[in-house]
């Protein structure tokens, strides 16, 4: 038969084991981690824009209506969204048909050609031989440059050159001395003074101090070295 005595002395002897006994390993390897911290999260949040503490990232904004109707005056700083649709790059298992996200995807979940990525193929080998190709060709003489010499009349590479020859029309105006419209001209206006390199202007002034050298020595002056 127990009595208040041992009643007593089970409820201290277990109170002292309570606070002599320490933590349970789960709890406190719960509490470590949540003060972990690693050199990387400052890289991730500052040059990726990645927040690690889900309860710190912004919640999505309401579109402005004062956007809608195109009369917001607060620009970027404008705590509303602006229209600009968060899901803008295409989701790559859609089109495969292998997306179990469902309407949750953060990625685009609709054909749009204009959003399609490049296709690999066409872009690397200028063919591609899938007829039902999903992805996006793009033609590689779009993405060259306006051959500078071709621009300014002659260009020696010819039809193998690597830049784009744009054929215009030359100005009348230009090639009989002047053009009134200038640069806003919608005809071509050809530069015939092709740039010399750093020999070629090193070797023109080495022949032209010459002749000058030999003249005055012989007693003949140039009447536009005088001039100068």
């Amino acid at each position: 038969m127990t009595t208040s005595i041992d009643v007593v002395a089970s409820v201290l002897q277990n109170a002292i084991w309570t606070a002599l006994i320490p933590h349970s390993p789960l709890k406190s390897r719960a509490r470590s981690t949540e003060a972990l911290s690693f050199d990387f999260e400052p890289y991730l949040a500052e040059k990726l824009d990645f927040c690690l503490d889900p309860s710190a990232r912004p919640r999505k904004a309401e579109i402005c209506k004062f956007f809608l109707r195109g009369t917001c005056q607060r620009g970027n700083s404008c705590p509303m969204n602006h229209g600009k649709s968060d899901k803008a790059l295409l989701c790559k298992h859609w089109l495969r048909g292998l997306c179990k996200k469902g309407d949750l995807c953060e990625y685009l979940h609709e054909y749009n050609l204009k959003k399609m990525p490049e296709c690999w193929f066409f872009s690397k080998y200028g063919e591609c031989s899938n007829a039902e190709c999903l992805f996006l060709h793009i033609d590689p003489t779009t993405k060259q440059k306006e051959c500078v010499w071709y621009s300014r009349g002659f260009c020696k590479h010819g039809p193998t050159c690597r830049n784009k020859h744009i054929k215009k029309m030359a100005c009348f105006h230009y090639l009989t001395g002047f053009c009134p419209e200038g640069q806003r001209c919608q005809w071509a206006h050809p530069k015939f003074d092709v740039p010399a390199s750093a020999s070629t202007s090193a070797n023109i002034i080495a022949s032209s101090s010459s002749s000058s050298s030999s003249s005055s020595s012989s007693g003949y002056h140039d009447a536009k070295a005088i001039a100068v």
